[in-house]
């Protein structure tokens, strides 16, 4: 295991500059611990890296990914999420508690936070609806990133159409938060379902317009058609 996490660190330092350090840390309203490492070089590397693993038993590939999670750098902790994501096929039931453990633990920006849960945990939820409720709990919790997490958990099953339900009970829950990233998280939530449940949005966003923050407001109401977005916007 140590040779696998050398290994990433090494090649993740060779790729990484100063100019790429700045650019990576101009997305970001926080402190962030990043390499400055390209997108397309580091999901190369997550394959890489899984194809080299795929053999192991699940329990050490995710002991890897928890240690790329625990170092803070984004570049590791997308490489983990990636090579979760590609396990998806052999879940189980017990991969959720290790999924929620590096929400609460490790995740403390969007790109991290959203690149395990859009597809990750997105996929985890898509093979275990029972586990659809335990959103909840993530949308009350004190943790912001948490609370983004409950949001954009449920944008890969959007783009399927599933769990609308769950999709307004958590809008319900989050409608008021105070936090940006959140805000954007429900309302990227909320739209991505409009493509399949246009009118059934727009009359969730019309109903409470005068209490959503407009930052969701925004991202909920995207890809409307304009008349549509013109009555939303207006006060």
């Amino acid at each position: 295991m140590q040779m696998v996490l050398e290994s990433i660190r090494e090649q993740l330092h060779t790729w990484s500059s100063e100019k790429g350090k700045k650019k990576t840390a101009y997305y970001f309203k926080s402190d962030i611990k990043t390499f400055g490492v390209k997108a397309p070089l580091i999901h190369g590397l997550s394959v890489e890296i899984y194809e080299s693993l795929k053999t192991e038993d699940r329990l050490t590939i995710y002991d890897i990914c928890t240690q790329l999670m625990a170092t803070g750098y984004i570049e590791e902790a997308i490489i983990a999420a990636d090579i979760a994501f590609y396990m998806r096929k052999d879940y189980v039931v017990e991969d959720f508690e290790i999924f929620q453990k590096w929400v609460e633990e490790n995740i403390d920006n969007w790109a991290t936070c959203d690149s395990l849960c859009t597809r990750a945990i997105g996929s985890f939820l898509l093979k275990y609806p029972d586990y659809i409720h335990r959103l909840d709990t993530w949308a009350k919790s004190e943790n912001l990133w948490m609370r983004r997490a409950a949001a954009v958990s449920l944008i890969l099953p959007s783009r399927k159409n599933i769990y609308f339900a769950k999709c307004i009970q958590l809008a319900d829950i989050l409608r008021n938060d105070e936090e940006d990233m959140v805000q954007k998280g429900y309302g990227w939530m909320l739209k991505g379902y409009s493509k399949h449940r246009e009118k059934e949005v727009f009359e969730y966003v019309m109903t409470h317009k005068n209490t959503m923050p407009r930052t969701a407001l925004r991202y909920a109401i995207e890809k409307m058609p304009l008349d549509l977005r013109k009555l939303a916007m207006a006060k």
